[in-house]
Parts: C-alpha cells; sequence; structure tokens
C-alpha cells in the first residue's frame, strides 16, 4: 500500500497564522500541527527512486520562504513509499532560516521532528532484555494517520 506526504509540520500554538492565511492544518500530539501541501515535491521525485543525499546551496522556492517566516520553527517534510521501499526529504527552519537540511534518507522525517524537539517514546526493557522498542517521531506524532496528502485534506473537510 503506498504512502505519500508533502506538507510543513509547525508549532500548533501558532496556528493562527494558518487561518489567517487560509492554509489547511491538522493538530498533531506534541504540540505540533500539519499543514499538507498538495504540490509537487521539490526534493523527492515523484514516482521515481530517489537517492539517499545532503543538498547543498539548496535555496526553497520563494511560496515556502514565505509560509515558513510566519512560524517560529517549521519543517517542510515529503515521504513516498510504495511497498515497503522509498525515501524521505526534510528541511527545517528556524526564524525563517533554514538550520538543517536539505536532506534525502531513509529517516529525514524522524530527524527534523527531532530538531523539532520531538522525541521518540523511550525503549521499555527489563534487566537489560527489550521488551518493547522506542516509537519513532514520525508515529509519535501521528503522521502515520493517512496515507496522502489526499486524506489528511480529507480529515480538515470533514471537520470544517
Amino acid at each position: 500500500m503506498p504512502y505519500s506526504i508533502c506538507g510543513l509540520i509547525v508549532p500548533e500554538h501558532e496556528d493562527l497564522a494558518c487561518a489567517e492565511s487560509k492554509w489547511p492544518f491538522v493538530r498533531l500530539a506534541e504540540q505540533v500541527a500539519l499543514i499538507p501541501l498538495d504540490r509537487d515535491y521539490l526534493l523527492l521525485s515523484d514516482g521515481d527512486p530517489t537517492e539517499a543525499a545532503e543538498i547543498h546551496g539548496w535555496a526553497s522556492p520563494q511560496w515556502l520562504s514565505q509560509m515558513v517566516s510566519r512560524f517560529s520553527r517549521s519543517a517542510y517534510i515529503e515521504a513516498e513509499f510504495w511497498g515497503g521501499t522509498g525515501m524521505q526529504a526534510s528541511v527545517v527552519w528556524e526564524a525563517g532560516q533554514i538550520t538543517f537540511g536539505p536532506e534525502i534518507s531513509t529517516g529525514a522525517i524522524n530527524t527534523a521532528l527531532r530538531r523539532l524537539g520531538i522525541a521518540g517514546g523511550p525503549a521499555v526493557s527489563i534487566h537489560g532484555l527489550p521488551l518493547a522498542p522506542g516509537r519513532d517521531p514520525f508515529d509519535v506524532v501521528g503522521l502515520g494517520r493517512h496515507r496522502s496528502v489526499g486524506g489528511w485534506l480529507q480529515e480538515i473537510a470533514e471537520h470544517s
């Protein structure tokens, strides 16, 4: 089953900027929100395999720069998976300046979420033997709730 996402993760308490700009957003866990973006990917090759990479000298498009300037912290994320294989990409901003990325890797979204201060749940063990693995930040915030941008937009429409 495919999974694809393109969006901006922002602090939940800064949702007024979304309302003022009429950007759709969904509250997630850990006091963050997702602005799903129904646009072409900026960093991944839509429908084609993308190799892991750190990109240097990347300039965000004007529309994205304008969006992130409205938030104290934000992370642009992309992911595309089909049948267990795929790739993720992310860029993190603070006060409108890139502080991490762009990065294309299998863990790029978790890295971005950690840079926004979201930690995964701890692993559970007794006497050093693992009983339950820690949860990754992707699962902690609930990004697996929908499998596409369309699913996120449908949730927004149903709650409007």
